[in-house]
């Protein structure tokens, strides 16, 4: 089933590109037609590709179906800190964000489906049964089982102009740095999965949250599903694992372009985590139910 953005955009595109009757208010054959009418007959003639296209490109999104891949235009953000994201949007958090798109969740949403993609399931935290008594937890029984993410593997490349003009790209691992070994990030995988849709106030309609977040893609397991890209790696239960590379990083503000490709699908083999151990809930959520820090 096509998602909410994706199919309003279909349906508008399908809607405009119907045929269209002649109406009263339309000025006789010869004589010159209003401005907005011009751009509704072109918009008619355009296909619903064409309109979706368009309406991407609006927030700096363009897709590149021959080589399967999302360029979505933004700044550098964060480049002296740590980093819970890789990119998030206008109303993001900007303070733990290495880059800041101009489009919202929704739109990228939109993209990644158009390219055909299936989305997958979110990291969750199991509570482990029976739960260990308070001896055997601060002897470093755990508390939960972390269960990794699945979905499309998606990889993902920053690109920039430097002072001298010159084109600069560099792979998103290159970027972060683990703080555990000092060296930019290993064996990283960047999964898609599907989102939350929920209603932001009680009796409110439901919404795509990364929206009403701004968060897009997170360097670790973040609970609830408000955004739609994850970090799958044996390190990321943790938010203060991730620092940004300092070295390899233009100044703050400096345009950039997230390059978003899907990864060619391979067989990957069972991945078992080891429960782990958190003083905390891991799903860290208030009691409205949304992420705190």
């Amino acid at each position: 089933m096509l998602r909410p953005t994706l199919m309003t955009l279909l349906l508008c595109g399908f809607a405009c590109a119907g045929p269209q009757e002649r109406r009263q208010d339309d000025p006789p054959a010869g004589e010159a037609k209003p401005a907005k009418q011009d751009e509704k007959q072109e918009a008619s003639k355009k296909s619903p590709r064409e309109l979706v296209t368009e309406m991407l490109a609006k927030e700096g999104i363009r897709v590149d179906t021959d080589k399967r891949r999302i360029l979505a235009e933004g700044k550098i953000t964060v480049t002296r800190d740590f980093l819970e994201f890789v990119a998030i949007g206008p109303n993001g958090k900007k303070h733990e964000a290495l880059v800041t798109l101009r489009c919202r969740g929704s739109s990228l949403n939109a993209a990644l489906l158009a390219l055909g993609l299936e989305p997958g399931k979110n990291a969750d935290f199991i509570e482990i049964e029976p739960r260990p008594t308070r001896e055997e937890y601060e002897a470093g029984a755990p508390l939960y089982r972390v269960v990794p993410p699945t979905g499309p593997e998606l990889a993902l490349t920053v690109s920039w102009h430097d002072e001298h003009e010159k084109l600069v790209e560099k792979p998103v691992e290159a970027l972060i740095i683990d703080v555990a070994t000092e060296k930019p990030i290993e064996n990283a995988r960047w999964i898609y999965f599907e989102s939350l849709v929920a209603p932001i106030e009680k009796g409110k309609p439901p919404v795509f949250v990364a929206d009403y977040e701004g968060n897009f893609i997170a360097t670790y397991y973040a609970k609830p599903d408000s955004h739609f890209i994850t970090l799958d790696h044996e390190r990321a239960r943790d938010d203060q694992n991730w620092f940004a590379n300092t070295e390899a990083l233009p100044p703050a503000g400096t345009p950039c372009t997230l390059v978003i490709t899907v990864k060619k699908a391979t067989t990957k083999p069972e991945k078992t985590e080891k429960a782990s151990v958190r003083k905390e809930d891991p799903a860290r959520k208030d009691a409205d139910g949304r992420e705190r820090k």
